[in-house]
């Protein structure tokens, strides 16, 4: 299980063997765009 402060979801990630589930890859990538985590880039 992962939380960060100001961020209301939470994520749990469990292994696929050594990947996460594909649906929890597409959870955490909505999040970092959601909240921009990712930063913002000059492009």
């Amino acid at each position: 299980m992962f939380r960060k402060e100001g961020i209301l979801e939470k994520i749990n990630l469990q292994r696929d063997g050594n990947k996460a589930k594909v649906y929890q890859v597409r959870q955490v990538r909505n999040i970092i765009l959601k909240y921009e985590l990712g930063g913002k880039s000059d492009v």
